[in-house]
């Protein structure tokens, strides 16, 4: 992959409630060109110290002397610490081990936390600096294509408890983003891949009407992304303009229906988390969310919700395909009927980790996210959670599997 444009653009962040506006910088080579003279210059409360949580991957790829070597120039102490990659390290140990290191660095509300990495570091290094004095500071500087569309922006930091995704967490805005395309460079395809679910959802959500889902021939987008740095950076910058909209109009997730409610950014992730679930993680994010849309769509085609119609869901399935990779496709579905011992099994699984989704809300409904609703000025479905096997899950699962290659058992 070459990415050798220069482009660069700002993006503010206006949060009206608590009267702040953040940037958040993306194009090429942001971080060689901004990060030290942020650090100098824009800080309100210039930081004494500077503690970069990142993973080893992230560390072995050189990122990480790369960014100290910004906050350097800046003529500032920093400290580093790099957890061990994956999801695992997104819990409490990890978070107790990063406020210790804070603690005993003694750390003040004048210092700064920078996460650097994907979603599973800025999570945790966001949850730290939110909770550690009542919240400092932080930055992210996302190395994932899934974490510069996503995670990074809007101020959802959180970590897991046990096998349940994001059940301790807060809101706290960052004081900047740092989007640097040229990370990407070392991101294997498999991670461009897991990071296209993100850029999907965003894709179905800004074009409700989903024309891209009309379009005769789909193609592999995330193969045009990684060829393309103009598409690359034109549909990153997308993606971050939609959910910046969304999160001025609804900063805290608690405004129950608008054009720009927050909650449509769970497209996709009503299955998507349970999947990851059950499989223990080893369904990557990204591409559980790719599979939640897919199942999204499928459920609105059989329920006559939204105005999705059948040819509208066989160009999903293509896309979807496309770009979680045919290979890859198949056996994650394959994995899918292993763990669930069949059809019924897995919808019995699912249907246990849907118990504990936060969508779930006093009235004791699980609530389904369709981007076709709101169009309609309707709002998204509820079910009840005893009839959500045969409502929601049974049909998100036919859509999925109607796709694959892998035999089906009931």
């Amino acid at each position: 992959m070459t990415v050798e444009k220069n482009e660069q653009t700002v993006v503010n962040v206006h949060l009206e409630e608590d009267d702040k506006t953040y940037p958040i910088v993306i194009g090429f080579k942001t971080i060689q060109h901004h990060l030290a003279d942020y650090l100098k210059n824009q800080i309100e409360k210039r930081p004494a110290r500077v503690l970069v949580v990142t993973d080893e991957n992230v560390e072995r790829a050189g990122h990480l002397a790369r960014v100290v070597s910004c906050i350097k120039r800046a003529k500032l102490e920093v400290h580093a610490v790099a957890i061990a990659p994956g999801e695992s390290s997104k819990c409490i140990d990890s978070w107790m081990e990063l406020s210790k290191k804070l603690s005993d660095e003694s750390f003040t509300r004048d210092d700064l936390v920078i996460a650097l990495g994907g979603g599973v570091v800025g999570d945790l290094a966001g949850f730290a600096a939110s909770t550690y004095m009542r919240g400092i500071r932080l930055i992210q500087i996302p190395t994932s294509l899934l974490a510069m569309v996503d995670s990074s922006v809007g101020g959802k930091v959180a970590i897991d408890l046990g096998f349940k995704k994001n059940l301790l967490g807060s809101f706290w805005q960052p004081i900047a983003v740092f989007v640097d395309l040229d990370f990407l460079k070392t991101l294997p395809e498999e991670w461009w891949r897991d990071g296209f679910g993100e850029c999907l959802k965003c894709m179905l959500l800004k074009d409700s009407t989903s024309k891209i889902l009309r379009h005769d021939t789909p193609e592999d987008l995330v193969k045009k992304m990684m060829r393309d740095p103009e598409f690359l950076f034109k549909t990153v910058k997308a993606c971050i303009e939609l959910k910046r909209e969304v999160v001025e109009y609804d900063q805290h997730e608690d405004i129950d229906f608008g054009c720009f409610q927050r909650k449509i950014l769970n497209f996709g992730h009503t299955l998507g988390h349970a999947l990851e679930k059950v499989t223990e993680f080893k369904l990557s994010h990204g591409r559980a969310v790719l599979l939640g849309i897919l199942g999204a769509c499928g459920y609105a085609v059989e329920s006559k919700l939204g105005h999705l119609e059948p040819e509208d869901l066989a160009r999903a399935r293509e896309l979807v395909k496309l770009c979680y990779g045919e290979k890859k496709f198949n056996e994650d579905t394959a994995m899918l009927v292993m763990l669930g011992k069949g059809r019924e099994a897995l919808e019995a699984k699912i249907l246990d980790a849907l118990r504990f989704d936060k969508k779930i809300g006093r009235r004791g409904k699980l609530e389904i996210v369709l981007p076709w609703a709101i169009l309609r000025g309707q709002q998204f479905p509820e079910i009840d959670p005893k009839q959500a096997r045969e409502k929601f899950i049974a049909p998100a699962l036919r859509a999925i599997f109607r796709s694959s290659s892998t035999p089906d058992k009931q």
